[in-house]
Protein backbone atom coordinates (compact mmCIF):
# COMPACT_ATOMS: atom_id res chain seq x y z
CA UNK A 1 0.00 0.00 0.00
CA UNK A 2 2.80 2.53 0.78
CA UNK A 3 4.01 1.74 -2.74
CA UNK A 4 1.11 2.78 -4.36
CA UNK A 5 0.47 5.78 -2.14
CA UNK A 6 4.14 6.89 -2.96
CA UNK A 7 3.31 6.78 -6.60
CA UNK A 8 0.25 9.29 -5.17
CA UNK A 9 1.66 12.34 -2.87
CA UNK A 10 -1.83 13.98 -2.86
CA UNK A 11 -3.24 10.38 -1.45
CA UNK A 12 -0.58 10.48 0.81
CA UNK A 13 -0.59 13.72 2.23
CA UNK A 14 -4.84 13.08 2.23
CA UNK A 15 -4.59 10.30 4.19
CA UNK A 16 -2.16 11.83 6.68
CA UNK A 17 -4.30 15.21 7.07
CA UNK A 18 -7.35 12.78 8.13
CA UNK A 19 -4.94 10.75 10.48
CA UNK A 20 -3.91 13.87 11.96
CA UNK A 21 -7.87 15.56 12.14
CA UNK A 22 -8.98 12.17 13.43
CA UNK A 23 -6.17 11.48 16.44
CA UNK A 24 -6.55 15.32 17.40
CA UNK A 25 -10.75 15.11 17.81
CA UNK A 26 -9.81 11.66 19.89
CA UNK A 27 -6.91 14.22 22.57
CA UNK A 28 -9.86 16.30 23.01
CA UNK A 29 -12.21 14.49 23.77
CA UNK A 30 -9.56 12.00 25.95
CA UNK A 31 -8.41 15.13 28.21
CA UNK A 32 -11.93 15.63 29.64
CA UNK A 33 -12.03 12.11 30.42
CA UNK A 34 -8.36 11.77 31.81
CA UNK A 35 -8.77 14.60 34.05
CA UNK A 36 -12.44 13.60 35.18
CA UNK A 37 -14.53 15.91 33.84
CA UNK A 38 -16.61 13.42 31.86
CA UNK A 39 -17.49 11.57 34.82
CA UNK A 40 -18.35 15.07 36.90
CA UNK A 41 -20.21 16.32 33.81
CA UNK A 42 -22.21 12.37 34.24
CA UNK A 43 -22.66 12.94 38.00
CA UNK A 44 -23.40 17.11 37.95
CA UNK A 45 -25.66 17.32 34.46
CA UNK A 46 -27.04 20.61 34.43
CA UNK A 47 -25.72 21.85 37.15
CA UNK A 48 -22.27 21.59 36.54
CA UNK A 49 -20.10 24.80 36.58
CA UNK A 50 -19.46 26.76 33.53
CA UNK A 51 -17.49 29.64 34.27
CA UNK A 52 -20.30 32.45 34.62
CA UNK A 53 -19.05 35.26 36.75
CA UNK A 54 -15.53 34.52 37.48
CA UNK A 55 -12.91 36.96 35.78
CA UNK A 56 -9.87 35.31 34.56
CA UNK A 57 -6.31 36.28 33.74
CA UNK A 58 -4.14 34.79 30.54
CA UNK A 59 -0.42 35.47 31.34
CA UNK A 60 1.64 34.89 28.22
CA UNK A 61 5.27 34.91 27.43
CA UNK A 62 6.45 36.84 24.21
CA UNK A 63 7.62 35.43 21.42
CA UNK A 64 9.05 37.32 18.15
CA UNK A 65 6.92 37.88 15.14
CA UNK A 66 7.62 39.95 12.04
CA UNK A 67 10.40 42.26 14.56
CA UNK A 68 7.57 42.76 16.81
CA UNK A 69 6.99 40.94 20.26
CA UNK A 70 3.46 38.95 20.47
CA UNK A 71 1.67 37.47 23.53
CA UNK A 72 -1.82 38.11 22.81
CA UNK A 73 -4.49 35.56 21.97
CA UNK A 74 -6.15 36.17 18.86
CA UNK A 75 -9.58 37.68 19.83
CA UNK A 76 -11.05 37.51 16.76
CA UNK A 77 -11.16 33.54 16.54
CA UNK A 78 -14.52 32.47 17.15
CA UNK A 79 -14.22 30.83 20.02
CA UNK A 80 -13.72 34.24 21.66
CA UNK A 81 -17.16 35.53 20.75
CA UNK A 82 -19.14 37.22 23.21
CA UNK A 83 -15.72 37.62 25.09
CA UNK A 84 -13.88 40.66 26.60
CA UNK A 85 -10.02 40.38 26.57
CA UNK A 86 -8.79 43.22 27.81
CA UNK A 87 -5.11 44.11 26.32
CA UNK A 88 -3.51 44.79 29.74
CA UNK A 89 0.14 44.99 28.73
CA UNK A 90 -0.89 46.34 25.18
CA UNK A 91 0.22 44.64 23.02
CA UNK A 92 0.08 45.64 18.85
CA UNK A 93 -2.54 45.54 16.70
CA UNK A 94 -2.82 42.52 14.57
CA UNK A 95 -0.08 40.27 15.28
CA UNK A 96 -1.60 37.48 17.39
CA UNK A 97 0.22 34.38 19.17
CA UNK A 98 -1.20 30.95 17.85
CA UNK A 99 -0.07 29.43 21.37
CA UNK A 100 -1.67 31.89 23.11
CA UNK A 101 -4.93 31.55 21.33
CA UNK A 102 -4.49 27.64 21.77
CA UNK A 103 -4.56 28.32 25.81
CA UNK A 104 -7.36 30.53 25.17
CA UNK A 105 -9.57 28.36 23.53
CA UNK A 106 -8.83 25.33 26.17
CA UNK A 107 -8.91 27.65 29.36
CA UNK A 108 -11.98 29.67 27.83
CA UNK A 109 -12.94 29.25 24.52
CA UNK A 110 -16.66 28.72 23.89
CA UNK A 111 -16.46 25.23 22.23
CA UNK A 112 -13.87 23.63 23.73
CA UNK A 113 -13.01 24.62 27.08
CA UNK A 114 -14.78 23.47 30.22
CA UNK A 115 -15.76 26.59 31.26
CA UNK A 116 -17.21 28.46 27.83
CA UNK A 117 -19.41 31.02 30.44
CA UNK A 118 -16.13 33.37 30.98
CA UNK A 119 -16.34 36.11 29.84
CA UNK A 120 -14.04 38.55 31.27
CA UNK A 121 -10.05 37.64 30.63
CA UNK A 122 -7.74 40.10 31.72
CA UNK A 123 -4.11 39.35 29.35
CA UNK A 124 -0.99 40.24 30.15
CA UNK A 125 2.59 39.58 28.77
CA UNK A 126 4.44 37.55 31.60
CA UNK A 127 6.94 40.36 31.40
CA UNK A 128 4.52 43.42 32.50
CA UNK A 129 2.56 41.21 34.55
CA UNK A 130 5.10 39.99 36.73
CA UNK A 131 6.86 44.04 37.08
CA UNK A 132 4.18 46.85 37.26
CA UNK A 133 1.15 45.20 35.81
CA UNK A 134 0.44 42.67 38.58
CA UNK A 135 2.77 41.37 40.87
CA UNK A 136 5.14 44.10 41.19
CA UNK A 137 8.37 41.87 41.60
CA UNK A 138 11.23 43.65 40.15
CA UNK A 139 12.51 45.46 43.34
CA UNK A 140 15.77 47.54 43.01
CA UNK A 141 16.43 50.67 45.01
CA UNK A 142 13.76 53.31 45.06
CA UNK A 143 11.48 50.64 42.72
CA UNK A 144 8.64 48.74 42.66
CA UNK A 145 7.45 47.50 45.94
CA UNK A 146 5.30 44.26 45.81
CA UNK A 147 1.77 44.25 46.25
CA UNK A 148 0.83 43.24 50.20
CA UNK A 149 -2.77 42.83 51.72
CA UNK A 150 -3.52 42.75 55.51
Amino acid sequence: MITALSSRPNALVALLAAGLALGSMTADADYRSDIGYTKLQQDLGASIPTGAGVLVSQVEASIWVDSQLVWFPDDTNGEFFGKIISNVSNAGPGLYSGHATAVGQAFYGTATSMAPAITSIAAYSVEHWQSSGFLRTFVGVGGLQPKSST
